[in-house]
C-alpha cells in the first residue's frame, strides 16, 4: 500500500521529461545473441544463484553445525 502511494506521488509530482527518439524493445532482445553479453548474463546468473545457495544452503548449516 505504502508502494502504491508513492508511486501515485512520484506520477503526480515529478514532471515528464523530453523524448527526442522514441524506442522499441527489439534492440535489446537482438543484442542477447552476442558473445559478450551473454557471458555476463551467465556470469550474472551465476552471481545470483551462488547467493542463494549461500543464503539458503551454507548459512543454516554453519549456523547448526558449528553454532556461528
Amino acid at each position: 500500500a505504502f508502494s502504491a502511494l508513492v508511486l501515485i506521488i512520484n506520477l503526480r509530482m515529478l514532471p515528464s521529461l523530453p523524448v527526442s527518439q522514441s524506442t522499441s524493445p527489439f534492440p535489446i532482445c537482438s543484442a542477447g545473441g552476442q558473445r559478450p553479453i551473454q557471458l555476463g548474463l551467465a556470469r550474472d546468473a551465476s552471481f545470483i544463484a551462488g547467493h542463494f545457495m549461500a543464503h539458503a544452503f551454507v548459512h543454516p548449516l554453519l549456523q547448526i553445525v558449528s553454532g556461528i
